[in-house]
């Protein structure tokens, strides 16, 4: 035989020269002979062919295979893979009637647990939702099983919200309710919060003293968009800017989220305040800038224009103040950015930062002035919008 003919013969076997055993397992399902792949999954020592036979009784989904699945998820000496698999067989058939089974398999650890995990997030049912929400939020449960419940919970989607809020909002330790909002947070905006839940969290989130609960309660609240949770970010913002600046940006960026114009006043106030000594850098302070560019709204425009020709000013804070002027495209800023983009006087980081501002602004409005500042400053690089994706 020539080696073209062997090579072709090598790429295109029939099943029975490849494997005998799994050519049993393709005709007994051709057949659907679901007695026959029984009796051949409880007699046979090989396990790719117990594996063939359990994914040949999930695809014809027979009541009488149920029994013989239970058992090789239980006792199988198939190894893991095929434990594993007649779990997913099992959970397909059953469904609902396989919820029990299942959340009793994820407390036997990794392995079939991870497999329960997998299964239960397949079957919309009350208990199954609420066996994957303790998985999840549960710290002493190893990490893959917590991901795979995670998983299955954003696939059940809103069927998980109330659960999950109850967790939040529980008297359970930190950590789990920590890890409850986390999940809420990656939902978002896929699901709904009533109002009714969102004033629980507010109850929550106002009261609570860990910091890791607050900011994740925070971002929930900044991402379900309802304008009821305004005053209560800004109340917990104003507690916690002068003893936390990480966790009252994380506040901070909750409100960017929720875009209420009502927070505006109280970003400006913010501003007249000197910082914190938690403040030092003016981080925080920079951040608020920013967040007034985000919001967009034009009463912001003269406090800003104020930080940005204020000379005696931290550079950071004028930058900052100018990529927010370049965010809000108000058509008043513009005379006062071109004269801080013509003064040669001013720090180079200052005037490139106005450049990009400008250069945001629709119609070309500054074209010359950006054209003559662009031919002394080739190397200047632009930076990407603060809503870009």
């Amino acid at each position: 035989m020539d080696e073209s003919g062997s090579k072709e013969e090598k790429q295109s076997p029939s099943l029975a020269d490849a494997s005998p055993a799994l050519s049993d397992v393709w005709v007994l399902e051709e057949q659907k002979d679901v007695l026959g792949l029984i009796e051949l999954l409880e007699t046979t020592k090989s396990k790719s062919e117990a594996k063939a036979a359990i994914y040949a009784l999930q695809k014809l989904s027979d009541p009488k295979s149920t029994s013989a699945l239970f058992n090789e998820a239980l006792f199988g000496e198939h190894g893991i893979a095929a434990r594993e698999a007649a779990i997913r067989a099992f959970a397909l058939i059953e469904k609902e009637s396989a919820v029990d089974f299942l959340i009793y398999l994820t407390s036997k650890g990794p392995h079939p647990g991870h497999a329960a995990v997998e299964a239960l997030g397949e079957i919309d049912h009350p208990l199954s939702v609420e066996c994957l929400v303790n998985i999840a939020t549960n710290p002493h449960v190893d990490m893959l099983m917590q991901e795979k419940a995670i998983g299955a919970l954003l696939k059940a989607g809103q069927a998980a919200v109330g659960l999950l809020i109850s967790a939040v909002t529980s008297d359970q330790k930190c950590e789990l309710r920590s890890k409850a909002a986390h999940v809420l947070v990656e939902m978002m905006p896929d699901v709904l919060v009533c109002k009714d839940q969102v004033a629980k969290l507010i109850a929550t989130f106002e009261s609570d003293i860990d910091p890791e609960v607050i900011s994740s309660v925070g971002a929930i609240l900044g991402k379900v968009g309802d304008i009821q949770a305004t005053i209560p970010l800004v109340e917990v913002f104003k507690k916690f800017v002068s003893t936390n600046p990480d966790l009252a940006e994380k506040i901070l960026e909750a409100l960017c989220e929720l875009k209420d114009p009502s927070a505006v006043p109280f970003l400006l106030k913010t501003l007249d305040q000197h910082p914190s000594l938690a403040d030092k850098d003016n981080a925080l302070q920079c951040y608020v800038i920013l967040a007034l560019g985000r919001f967009a709204d034009k009463q912001a425009t003269g406090p800003l224009l104020q930080l940005l020709l204020d000379k005696t000013q931290e550079l950071r804070i004028r930058i900052s103040a100018a990529m927010a002027l370049g965010d809000i495209v108000d058509n008043e800023a513009i005379e006062p950015m071109i004269s801080v983009l013509e003064d040669d006087r001013v720090e180079g980081s200052v005037r490139n930062s106005v450049f990009d501002a400008l250069f945001r602004y629709p119609g070309n409005i500054a074209a010359v002035q950006l054209l003559t500042y662009l031919k002394k400053n080739p190397g200047i690089t632009l930076r990407k919008s603060p809503d870009a994706t």
